[in-house]
């Protein structure tokens, strides 16, 4: 069975590319969206994953991280 692991990040570039990294199966996909206010790139990130795009400014509680979530 496959398991799909959904992020959406926005900060702490290393914790992030450490979680991906601790996820690392062959069972796991890891899709990411980065927001698009981030300070770090999905170039940045050393670790497997499936990025999503278009990426959005995702502020709490707007309308955009639900966008994100349904990308995702």
């Amino acid at each position: 069975m496959k398991i799909a692991v959904l992020i959406l990040a926005h900060k702490s570039p290393e914790q992030l590319e450490y979680l991906i990294k601790s996820l690392k199966h062959n069972e796991v996909n890891v899709y990411l969206h980065i927001d698009k206010s981030a300070e770090f790139s999905y170039s940045s990130i050393e670790a497997e994953f499936v990025p999503i795009l278009p990426n959005y400014y995702c502020s709490w509680g707007a309308y955009n991280v639900t966008r994100a979530t349904f990308d995702l």
